[in-house]
């Protein structure tokens, strides 16, 4: 979900729909638990249609994310961050 949540965030920030995929897809990638799956863009753009579109709980919380993150003093730079470094919770070995 928060591949998905970041790509909303650069979307609406003004960022090119497959150029923001494909660095999320990227940076996905490299986040640990990730390894059984190659992410590419269009995965990522199928992961953001699918939460986007969804219904209940995890419509909410995906919407809930991407509004958290862009209240952010600098959500372009926060998802960078994230992008970097990892979701929120996760470690890098």
């Amino acid at each position: 979900m928060l591949a998905s949540v970041f790509l909303d965030v650069l979307v609406k920030l003004g960022d090119e729909l497959d150029i923001a995929a494909a660095m999320v897809a990227r940076a996905a990638n490299s986040w640990p638990g990730m390894g059984a799956q190659e992410v590419t863009s269009k995965t990522v753009i199928a992961w953001r249609k699918g939460f986007a579109g969804a219904e209940g709980r995890n419509h909410k919380n995906f919407v809930a994310l991407v509004e958290m993150t862009l209240k952010e003093p600098n959500p372009k730079q926060t998802v960078d961050e994230y992008l970097r470094s990892g979701p929120p919770g996760s470690f890098q070995s």
